[in-house]
């Protein structure tokens, strides 16, 4: 099941619902609220619950005496598995406490503003409702200050936990068939930290995927990528630069660092992305300046360069083309605007590799886009999944086909002074294009009358 995102009297939204699958589509014209949708996605994706105030509250509801009996009966060879679900109870229930003391740090960074500027305009309260598989949250916003409730029905995730205690007092924990922990325990340090935490995060992830993991597992390519590379990658930066940037291109910053990292240790996989450079007219390697990691790109006529002085649409793309293929590492990748700075042909190559990335590396892909382009390109991959032998005539192999099921698309419109989302069909032949056919027949009619 995918999760499912409900806002309310948040930004420029009354109400918004966003179902979210491994290619979610944004489309719409500029300044409708794509951003914002964008950016609260990665919020949602990057909150990392607060472990300090978590665990502050599993303790003060008893969590002491079950860990110690957890321990007492591995000792003894027997299976704790009542001692075991209750904890990981008191931990589900003690999540909302710990999402809610980690958005209230991270929306006011993201957003550059006060909680209650995030409100609409003319609301009193605004909230977000996450509804999961196993389980919802409900974020309210009420002036300055956020709370969250939750976690709903979460029982039938429980029932499914199963505790066993194998040779050598090693614990093994299943949900259903999957292992979540395997390993020989013989602290409380070892069951608060490594077990039961091991536990919540499979249940997070079971639960609200791709919601409410970390910073590092969530890219938010923000659409100043290209003035962040030609003015802010580079390893010693004034700090008069610096200052008063926003956290978003702060973290797109970090995470340039970070996979030309994985670049240079072999975690990302340059064959993957080869098409899309190739269309760009680069190819890429690691160097080091300053005992930092940084990227060289070798143009087509042999030039070599350093990223801050390569074209506009190099410098907008290498980020988004090594996070789309990277082993490790982002799973989920935001990216506003990726047609920026790129011709129709380059588009074509990357919605390609968006499918591979989805398919091959199995991350979730969230796009803001007013590109009929690059909605023409998803279009054609979807319908191609069902025509695979005319794929295969045309060179495309199965991974870079799109299952329609694997996809939704909403269009962001303004009505009656809020902007709403709709829902946009998707059948075996893609994306309804209404849309993009309404502008294309005002422009003819425009043509015809001149």
């Amino acid at each position: 099941m995918s999760s499912r995102v409900v806002i309310s009297d948040l930004g420029p939204f009354k109400r918004a619902e966003i179902r979210l699958k491994p290619l979610t589509l944004l489309i719409g014209k500029n300044s409708v609220g794509k951003s914002f949708l964008a950016y609260l996605l990665w919020s949602l994706t990057a909150a990392e619950p607060d472990i300090g105030v978590l665990l502050d509250e599993v303790v003060k509801r008893g969590s002491d005496d079950l860990v110690n009996s957890v321990l007492g009966k591995v000792n003894k060879g027997e299976s704790p598995s009542n001692e075991l679900v209750s904890l990981l109870k008191l931990y589900i229930e003690s999540l909302p406490l710990a999402i809610e003391a980690s958005l209230r740090t991270l929306l006011p960074r993201v957003f550059m503003s006060e909680l209650k500027d995030l409100i609409r305009v003319n609301a009193n309260a605004g909230r977000v409702e996450v509804h999961g598989s196993h389980a919802h949250l409900i974020i309210n916003f009420k002036g300055n200050d956020i709370s969250v409730e939750g976690p709903g029905n979460y029982m039938q995730y429980l029932q499914n936990i199963k505790v066993d205690v194998l040779k050598g007092n090693v614990l093994n924990i299943k949900h259903g068939s999957e292992e979540i922990f395997r390993g020989r325990i013989t602290s409380s340090y070892d069951v608060y930290y490594d077990v039961v935490l091991k536990a919540l995060a499979h249940y997070v992830v079971n639960s609200f995927k791709p919601l409410f993991s970390t910073e590092e597992f969530a890219a938010l390519l923000v659409d100043s990528r290209a003035g962040i590379s030609r003015t802010l990658l580079k390893p010693y930066v004034s700090p008069r630069v610096v200052k008063g940037i926003s956290y978003p291109d702060e973290q797109f910053m970090r995470l340039y660092y970070r996979l030309c990292e994985m670049l240079h240790d072999g975690r990302v996989n340059l064959e993957f992305t080869k098409e899309f450079l190739n269309e760009l007219g680069c190819d890429l390697r690691v160097d080091v300046e300053s005992g930092v990691y940084v990227i060289r790109v070798k143009s087509w006529s042999g030039k070599e360069l350093s990223l801050p002085q390569a074209p506009s649409g190099v410098r907008e793309s290498v980020a988004l083309a090594l996070s789309l293929s990277s082993r490790d590492a982002p799973y989920i990748v935001i990216i506003e605007e990726p047609e920026a700075h790129l011709h129709p042909r380059a588009q074509v190559v990357l919605a390609r590799l968006v499918a591979r990335s989805i398919n091959a590396l199995g991350k979730y892909v969230i796009m803001t886009t007013h590109s009929d382009y690059l909605v023409y390109s998803i279009n054609n991959l979807i319908s191609l999944s069902k025509r695979r032998e005319r794929a295969g005539e045309l060179g495309l192999s199965d991974e870079e086909l799109l299952d329609p099921n694997k996809v939704v698309a909403y269009l962001i419109r303004v009505s009656e002074e809020a902007a709403v989302t709709e829902p946009l069909r998707i059948t075996d032949e893609g994306i309804d294009e209404g849309e993009f056919v309404k502008v294309a027949e005002e422009l003819v009619e425009v043509r015809a009358g001149i």
